[in-house]
């Protein structure tokens, strides 16, 4: 099949037109489309070649244990520090032609040649950078330095009018880093009393998680997918509390019991109640499991009938486990100890 292929693509791409290539001078091997795929298809106005091939940017490197001759000359190259050859080693052969292999060590070693070939000046390594970045970005906020690599290929680039480095540098320009997102995210903290009461359950769902995520905290619109901060739940608690002062938010009440009683904290029952006298149905339900199960069985049963009419589902099992064993079986020795007292706002 490939001999066709060979046959095919010199009738359609002469040999001579690639005469000035670097790639097709450096390379030995009579296999075209060996040629074609490690030569052509990343560079400028090649890339539909590898889509009409089908080549999906495969490689006959052999593997990384068995390299085949092509390979080990490709090394070769890349030991003589040739910036084209570290760039094709990085980004194709291990990252892709060897990519079974997977391993952390791997991918570094391939970071480091195409960051070796960026360096030394190779115009697709930088770009390479410097869209990696800014589609990186999309997912998980990059540090300030690595932002600044990057503008500073896209802007080199941008220099040589290199393919679309112009509008890749724009965006740069506009993708906020690690150390942007932590200051939106300390600015919102500091803001608080400017928030909604879903941004405040939001941005304390953030701190308690110790993670941002895009589709969970949609109403925070911090431009990144996802990103990973330092946990502070005292910095939750706080703006839940805020909350529900401003709010009269049953929501923020009901999270902060969840930590609390993550901590075992008597503190726990306050909180759970006042979402429950503000028709939280879960709140209601837990109020209503804990009065049952500490000596006061016909108000956790009215409570539990008041979380059906705020919309609990699933009252019927406390309603079960009370009838069948005297008492639900989400009860805790330690909730005896805890003081049945209301909260004070």
């Amino acid at each position: 099949m490939y001999k066709y292929l060979a046959i095919f693509s010199l009738w359609l791409f002469p040999v001579d037109a690639y005469a000035e290539s670097d790639c097709l001078k450096s390379l030995k091997g009579t296999d075209v489309k060996m040629i074609l795929d490690t030569c052509f298809t990343f560079e400028e106005g090649k890339m539909d070649m590898a889509l009409l091939f089908g080549t999906h940017f495969t490689h006959k490197f052999g593997s990384k244990d068995n390299p085949s001759p092509e390979a080990i000359y490709l090394k070769s190259q890349v030991d003589n520090e040739d910036p084209q050859a570290m760039f094709i080693w990085g980004q194709f052969v291990l990252d892709i032609a060897y990519d079974e292999i997977s391993s952390l060590e791997v991918r570094e070693e391939s970071k480091y040649w195409v960051n070796k070939s960026a360096d030394s000046g190779y115009s697709y390594a930088m770009y390479s950078i410097a869209s990696a970045y800014a589609v990186s970005t999309a997912t998980t906020a990059k540090s300030e330095a690595e932002k600044e690599k990057a503008i500073y290929f896209a802007k080199k680039l941008s220099d040589q009018n290199f393919l679309d480095a112009k509008e890749l540098l724009n965006k740069l320009n506009k993708t906020p880093s690690k150390e942007d997102f932590t200051l939106n995210v300390d600015s919102l903290y500091q803001e608080h009393k400017k928030l909604s009461e879903q941004q405040l359950l939001d941005l304390a769902s953030v701190f308690s998680l110790g993670w941002y995520y895009h589709y969970r905290h949609k109403s925070l619109k911090l431009g990144v997918e996802h990103l990973k901060i330092k946990k502070d739940t005292d910095k939750s608690v706080f703006l839940l509390q805020q909350a529900m002062k401003m709010h009269n938010s049953s929501e923020s009440s009901y999270q902060i019991g969840i930590i609390l009683e993550k901590k075992n904290s008597s503190d726990t029952f306050k909180y759970y109640l006042w979402a429950a006298e503000n028709k939280h149905p879960e709140a209601a339900a837990w109020v209503g499991d804990f009065y049952a199960c500490t000596g006061e069985k016909e108000v956790g049963i009215s409570w539990l009938h008041k979380s059906e009419t705020f919309g609990y589902e699933y009252a019927e099992y406390s309603f079960g486990e009370i009838e069948e064993l005297g008492e639900p079986t989400t009860c805790q020795p330690y909730w005896n100890s805890w003081p049945k007292q209301k909260l004070k706002i």
